[in-house]
């Protein structure tokens, strides 16, 4: 049996595709989004390794370290994602995890947009 912990965030952004299928020509311009991103990380017992609000807090510091935010004002901040997909966003939140200043080793980080759509990198 392995145990893992997840810790979600909901984010607003905008992005694109550059090239979309005929079919979905729509989403080739700048759109927005409820980006709502989870990240599962593996604990070693039942008193947890790391604590959900700190695995939300580094989920957050990523964002706000690679993408440029669109507005500041509180309580939201609206982030640009340009022509990333949601499988580009979770390999750069993985990526930013793993290089932190504590290291978090993810299982699998998940990437919705709107909660309704979305992608996962899982870890093998």
């Amino acid at each position: 049996m392995r145990t893992s912990i997840c810790a979600t965030v909901r984010v607003h952004g905008f992005h694109c595709w550059p090239e979309p299928l005929e079919a979905v020509t729509y989403l080739g311009f700048r759109h927005r989004h409820e980006f709502v991103i989870r990240v599962w990380v593996p604990v070693a017992h039942d008193d947890r390794d790391i604590e959900f609000q700190q695995l939300q807090r580094a989920i957050h510091g990523v964002l706000t370290s690679v993408y440029p935010a669109v507005t500041e004002y509180l309580p939201a901040i609206e982030y640009e994602f340009g022509a990333q997909s949601c499988e580009s966003i979770c390999s750069v939140v993985l990526a930013g995890l793993q290089q932190g200043d504590q290291p978090i080793k993810p299982s699998r980080v998940e990437c919705w947009e709107d909660d309704e759509n979305g992608a996962a990198l899982e870890l093998t």
